[in-house]
């Protein structure tokens, strides 16, 4: 299998992140993306915008 794995990566191709990306990705892997609570409606969208958080 492992072998079988190897050969297929060999055809995958090299994907470049910036560092922007790069984070994003692991906030992504880590579940830091997740909502706590469930997604945000308007109200709490506006307060991050206006509260930075």
């Amino acid at each position: 299998r492992a072998r079988l794995l190897k050969e297929i990566s060999l055809n995958i191709p090299d994907l470049v992140l910036n560092d922007r990306q790069l984070c994003d990705l692991e906030l992504l892997a880590t579940g830091g993306f997740s909502p706590l609570t469930g997604f945000m409606v308007r109200s709490d969208y506006e307060s991050v915008l206006d509260r930075m958080r």
